[in-house]
């Protein structure tokens, strides 16, 4: 049987998917999921703060400049997407909600497994 993981980290799959996501994003009311856009690019530039972080860590490096800025960034960004699932939801914008909900997952999954990478 082939895993969940394995079937997504096909970079010809991964692309379709993606790819499909945004034409349908692109001919549907873009402006739907607007909102939710800015708390998936603060959410990259919180990756990026883990990338770096990981990156002096291992080098011996000092990171120490890397950690508040990188902390302020999660706390802020998941309470924003935690606002925003609540706001749509009793709006009754399910599609955000969903996105944010999703997001959210991401954000856990992520910083767990950061974690995981950081120590080692």
């Amino acid at each position: 049987a082939i895993g969940v993981g394995k079937l997504l980290g096909n970079k010809y799959l991964a692309s379709i998917i993606t790819v499909g996501c945004g034409g349908l994003l692109s001919l549907s009311d873009w402006k739907v999921v607007w909102p939710i856009f800015g708390c998936a690019n603060q959410l990259i530039a919180l990756f990026t703060f883990v990338v770096m972080l990981t990156w002096l860590k291992r080098n011996n490096r000092r990171y120490g400049m890397i950690i508040i800025p990188m902390i302020l960034m999660f706390i802020i960004t998941f309470a924003g997407l935690i606002r925003q699932a609540q706001t749509s939801f009793q709006s009754e914008n399910f599609l955000l909600s969903f996105l944010s909900g999703i997001l959210i997952v991401i954000t856990i999954f992520f910083v767990i497994n950061s974690r995981k990478s950081v120590n080692s």
